[in-house]
């Protein structure tokens, strides 16, 4: 059997035998997305090794070489385009997070400011009437 020249050749396991037709003259092609080795397989023995034990596995069956691999790319690009949208949520949320601090020292630097400026005027006021006191004792 021959394969597409842009399939990615890596992805398929199996031998030539494993091309040939089975009895009921079907040939089956297992798509292992999530599993031990995943990729495109043409026997259930080979496939069954890499989903079998497997937490969260996910493999399916498809008819044509073809729409395996429409199926396996089209998984990965699903899953390309959930990271990139994982990624910028987590730059937002870090950019949120940044600005958030940023506004909580602002506040907490306004508050320092307003209680320096409160205790200034009041050892100004005691200052005052200090030497008040120290005046009128000569």
């Amino acid at each position: 059997m021959e394969v597409n020249s842009y399939a990615p050749r890596e992805l398929i396991y199996g031998s030539k035998h494993d091309f040939a037709m089975s009895s009921e003259d079907k040939q089956y092609y297992w798509v292992v997305f999530v599993g031990r080795r995943p990729g495109i397989y043409t026997s259930w023995e080979t496939a069954g090794l890499q989903v079998n034990g497997y937490s969260g596995n996910l493999f399916k069956r498809y008819t044509t070489f073809d729409e395996a691999e429409g199926a396996l790319l089209q998984f990965h690009e699903e899953r390309y385009r959930l990271l990139q949208m994982q990624s910028v949520r987590t730059a937002h949320q870090s950019s949120d997070d940044a600005s958030t601090s940023i506004s909580s020292l602002q506040v907490q630097r306004q508050q320092s400011l307003s209680t320096t400026f409160v205790l200034g005027i009041f050892l100004g006021f005691v200052a005052c009437i200090l030497f008040a006191l120290l005046l009128d004792s000569e």
